[in-house]
């Protein structure tokens, strides 16, 4: 593939095992960026022709690039066949497969997605304060994951089992103040 172009910013992936760099290229704008890898699919956001910013799905096996809309400018994450991100509002999720797209969460506030690793993904939902959240992919059951008597949560990983890692304010030392300390905070999911 050629180099980009003299001016512009390409995403690049650089494979360990061969020591070669692939441009990703752009979807027909002068600039893309690289966010995420999960097996042989880079995620990233990209300009388009008429210079909208859109995410997009690049394939390393098959030099396949596919635009994921609008929805999905923002913090893009993939983990095996779905990728996420999101709008500045919402997030979305979206099969690699099937082109199929689902909203995250209940769509009454802000949602923004901090990590996705196998069904699972977490972040923060801003509706009407801030709170973290687990959702499954596959089902979408979304679980708001509490404080520790405090207003406000925060989610930062989850692994493929559904543990979510992140940091819960404790109670407030007074009935003005909204939380008391953060805390780091691991939420592990009730068993099926």
């Amino acid at each position: 593939m050629p180099d980009a172009p003299t001016g512009t910013t390409h995403g690049y992936a650089y494979d360990l095992r061969t020591g070669t760099m692939t441009d990703l290229g752009t979807l027909g704008g002068s600039s893309s960026t690289a966010t995420d890898v999960s097996g042989s699919v880079v995620v990233g956001q990209s300009r388009t022709a008429g210079n909208a910013l859109s995410g997009y799905a690049y394939d390393l096996r098959t030099g396949a690039r596919t635009d994921l809309g609008w929805h999905l400018r923002t913090a893009e994450l993939v983990s095996g066949g779905t990728a996420v991100g999101g709008d500045g509002m919402l997030s979305t999720t979206v099969d690699l497969t099937t082109q199929a797209s689902a909203m995250v969460g209940p769509g009454s506030g802000v949602t923004q997605v901090s990590a996705i690793a196998g069904n699972h993904l977490v972040g923060d939902d801003f509706a009407p304060n801030s709170l973290a959240f687990a959702e499954r992919v596959d089902t979408g059951a979304f679980t708001s994951l509490q404080s520790l008597g405090g207003l406000n949560s925060h989610a930062a990983q989850v692994n493929r089992a559904g543990v979510v890692a992140g940091s819960a304010a404790l109670t407030p030392p007074d009935k003005v103040t909204a939380n008391g300390p953060f805390h780091a905070a691991i939420w592990v999911p009730v068993p099926e």
